[in-house]
């Protein structure tokens, strides 16, 4: 027999605990219950983050003309590589 995983070790001590001493379990499950209710965040409570990094980065701006360049040698780059997968796949 295989040795029992600590979910199931978990398991077997809950349904034990629910058969012999429901008192105890009751009151871990309203402990438990408390905790996350006291603990749980509220997503409206949650603070939004602000793109401050990212604006203070004038490197990073490209012009129009470079990203047209850009853009024109990726797009270049794309048929080329379609047209080596198109003549591969003929037969």
């Amino acid at each position: 027999m295989m040795p029992l995983t600590p979910a199931e070790k978990q398991k077997l001590y809950r349904e034990r605990l629910k058969e012999t001493n429901t008192e105890k379990l009751l009151t871990q499950n309203r402990k438990n219950a408390e905790r996350r209710k006291r603990n749980r965040k509220k997503i409206a409570e949650y603070e939004r983050k602000k793109k401050g990094k990212e604006e203070s980065k004038p490197e990073e701006v490209l012009l129009v003309e470079n990203a047209q360049i850009l853009k024109q040698q990726r797009d270049q780059y794309r048929r080329g590589i379609y047209k080596l997968k198109t003549e591969n796949t003929k037969f």
